[in-house]
């Protein structure tokens, strides 16, 4: 568990995350869908709720001071598993550009942009996403963004552009909860 004492919090709604600064300075980056237990003092008085991060806006909006933020710590590239970022990141991309290869663990537009962002090559995408001894949660959407990635090529090792990749995204943008 992860315990921070509050500085400041942001809501990003275009990235769909919950910025904290805590009391050193350090910023915290979690999920709009990230449970977090939330201790504040406002009106009527000083209360602590477990929620998911994006209902914290309310409590922003009334005024409450938030004092201490816990959440279970979730890795770099775990949080990297966010459709808002992937999607920046595919749109960042030269038009026509490639992105990736279908139907390939290592090539996979998933696997290059983990490799990107986190600076660290060897990632992989397929039953299980991983590299090395390091594993991700697979969201229900990024199953849906593989089989559809391999789908837009019928199937056949290919390379994908980024036009059929936001495409792509775009189709399993609904399971996000977006």
């Amino acid at each position: 568990m992860h315990k921070i004492i509050v500085k400041s919090v942001v809501l990003d709604f275009p990235t769909e995350t919950l910025e904290i600064k805590d009391v050193t300075g350090s910023k915290h980056v979690v999920p709009f869908d990230k449970q977090i237990t939330v201790t504040m003092a406002g009106h009527p008085a000083r209360e602590t709720k477990t929620i998911q991060a994006h209902e914290l806006d309310p409590y922003i909006s009334s005024g409450y001071i938030f004092e201490l933020i816990e959440f279970e710590e979730q890795s770099e590239a775990q949080a990297l598993l966010n459709w808002q970022l992937l999607y920046n990141w595919t749109v960042q991309k030269s038009p026509h550009s490639i992105v990736g290869e279908t139907c390939t663990n290592i090539l996979d537009p998933l696997a290059t942009y983990l490799n990107e962002q986190t600076g660290r090559q060897g990632w992989s995408v397929g039953p299980a996403i991983k590299r090395g001894n390091e594993r991700l949660d697979k969201p229900k959407w990024v199953k849906a963004l593989i089989e559809q990635t391999d789908a837009a090529t019928s199937k056949q090792r290919a390379h994908i552009t980024r036009e059929q990749f936001l495409s792509v995204l775009e189709q399993v943008k609904t399971d996000t909860g977006s």
